[in-house]
């Protein structure tokens, strides 16, 4: 298994994220721990990509920016593998919604 890169750990977090999520559902649907998601969250934070609602229990959310980031990385990645992906809002579990990525 090849080591992910910055940007592949980024995508992850950010397509988790997605409409909400607490670290800890990050870290596990991620595969990272908690030091290492909390460097990544402040860099995605402070890059606008991300935001956390202290109010709501810290559901770290992913901004429209952070969708942008997505769509790029995603879109990059399909060129790469000679497909094209289609980034989709829909419901991944009970209780939350994600990203879910539809490649063609």
């Amino acid at each position: 298994m090849a080591k992910r890169s910055k940007f592949e750990i980024m995508a992850e977090i950010l397509r988790v994220a997605g409409r909400g999520a607490i670290k800890t559902r990050i870290v596990y649907k991620a595969n990272l721990n908690f030091q290492v998601l909390h460097q990544y969250v402040r860099e995605l934070e402070s890059n606008g990509l991300i935001e956390t609602d202290v109010r709501n229990g810290g559901i770290i959310k992913t901004t429209e920016r952070g969708m942008e980031y997505l769509k790029h990385y995603y879109g990059f990645e399909g060129f790469l593998k000679g497909h094209d992906s289609q980034i989709i809002w829909k419901p991944l579990g009970s209780h939350s919604q994600g990203l879910k990525v539809m490649k063609n």
